[in-house]
């Protein structure tokens, strides 16, 4: 175990040598930003009420716009797909399996690292929502609902963008070449789920990331409960790492 958690410092240092989570935590900034502002412009205008965007007005409000931050979901998936691929890519790996010639807890601490750095997409991603509304209160004069429930939120959108970084770890794990990698599961997440979402809308709750990662932000009847799809999603995690340690221990390593 000691192994493993020296291993996640070393992958979490890794994360932060690169460039491209730079890049993709502002892609992921810019789009909730964008998103933010544009709900705020006419959310309560005749057009918002008709599409269904209500004043923010109450904490349950806030609560529920800090939601919309869970974009930075999609670019935690992407960081996490290059975890075992860019190795992959500039044959680093070699060197790595030779600084740890277990193989399984480096495929462990790179879904674990790269999940920790999905959670603080996610947790940024949650803010950026909450920081726009109070500006918005700010410049009115007034000072923005807040409560627990709108933490909870935050550390919500966080806890989803990690699950989807350490399945997007998982599956580089197994796919080994980065580009059907970051292909692959933006493949799933946006075309899959969403077609078959859309001719099956009951099957949508059982989904890893438009299904599961959603109940831990959003209730409905359509959706499971926080807790049983934190089970279903440890379950699916499972399974991904499981494909990703099977592919690494049988393989050869260029």
């Amino acid at each position: 175990m000691s192994a493993v958690l020296r291993l996640v410092g070393v992958e979490i240092a890794k994360v932060r040598s690169t460039r491209m989570w730079i890049g993709l935590l502002l892609g992921a900034v810019g789009l909730a930003a964008l998103g933010a502002i544009a709900t705020l412009a006419i959310a309560g205008t005749p057009d918002g009420l008709e599409a269904g965007l209500t004043p923010i007005e109450t904490v349950e409000d806030v609560r529920d716009f800090v939601t919309t931050g869970s974009i930075a979901g999609v670019f935690a998936l992407v960081l996490g797909a290059t975890a075992m691929t860019t190795e992959h890519r500039h044959r680093t790996l070699s060197g790595t399996f030779l600084a740890a010639p277990k193989r399984w807890p480096v495929v462990v601490a790179k879904v674990i690292g790269y999940g920790v750095a999905g959670f603080a997409f996610g947790v940024v991603g949650g803010l950026i929502p909450l920081v726009a509304v109070a500006v918005k209160f700010a410049v009115g004069g007034e000072v923005v609902p807040f409560g627990a429930s709108v933490v909870v939120a935050v550390l919500a959108v966080g806890a989803g963008a990690a699950f989807s970084a350490a399945m997007g770890a998982a599956a580089g794990a197994a796919l080994r070449s980065q580009l059907i990698a970051i292909i692959g599961v933006l493949g799933w997440t946006l075309v899959v789920e969403s077609l078959v979402g859309a001719i099956l809308p009951a099957t949508v709750k059982w989904f890893p990331f438009s299904g599961l990662a959603t109940s831990l932000t959003q209730t409905g009847t359509d959706l499971l409960s926080p807790g049983a799809a934190g089970l279903v999603m440890v379950l699916y995690l499972a399974i991904a790492l499981g494909a990703g340690l099977a592919v690494t221990m049988a393989r050869d390593v260029e």
